[in-house]
């Protein structure tokens, strides 16, 4: 059973970045669930660990990696990564999602 890196901790389970928040909702087996809000023109931190990484969309959004595509999801719409999600919010409205990093 694989555990969670050890940056992943209890103790930052909110955190704030430039166009953005993030809220840990678990942690288990190396897996790393959040809720996060993107504003118009935020994007993910660069910090994530470079597992996979599952996008569930919770409303409408655009998002783009700047580089190679842009994804309009709707609600429970999926993005998936064999890497960590730089993703960038391309829309008018924020964007609300559960990511899964593994």
């Amino acid at each position: 059973m694989q555990s969670a890196p050890l940056r992943w901790t209890t103790e930052k389970d909110e955190e704030n970045f430039p166009g953005g928040h993030r809220k840990t909702l678990f942690l288990k087996d190396g897996v790393r669930g959040s809720a996060v809000e993107l504003e118009p023109g935020g994007s993910l931190p660069k910090e994530n660990p470079g597992g996979p990484t599952l996008l569930v969309g919770i409303g409408t959004m655009k998002l783009s990696n700047g580089k190679t595509h842009t994804d309009e999801l709707g609600p429970e719409g999926l993005l998936w990564a064999d890497g960590p999600l730089l993703e960038t919010n391309s829309g008018k409205q924020p964007a609300r999602f559960i990511l899964l990093e593994f």
